[in-house]
C-alpha cells in the first residue's frame, strides 16, 4: 500500500528558526502576517500547521495573512 508523504519542510537550522521568530516579534499586524504567510510559503510549503509547529506562530494568523 503507498502513503503520500508528509510534506517537507525546508531544513532551517535552530538559530535561522529563532532569528525568524525575533524578526516576527518585531512586526505589527498586516506587516506580521504578510512577514508569516511569506515564510510559511517558502520553508513550509504554504501549511499553516507545519509553520505553526516549525515557528510557533499562531496557524489562525498565518492562513489570514495567506488570504490577505
Amino acid at each position: 500500500m503507498l502513503f503520500a508523504s508528509a510534506p517537507t519542510v525546508s531544513p532551517l537550522s535552530t538559530s535561522q528558526i529563532e532569528d525568524l521568530r525575533l524578526a516576527s516579534s518585531k512586526m505589527l499586524g498586516p506587516e506580521r502576517r504578510s512577514f508569516q504567510a511569506t515564510m510559511t510559503l517558502k520553508y513550509c510549503r504554504g501549511n499553516p500547521r507545519q509553520a505553526e509547529r516549525v515557528f510557533g506562530w499562531n496557524r489562525d494568523t498565518i492562513e489570514l495573512g495567506l488570504n490577505e
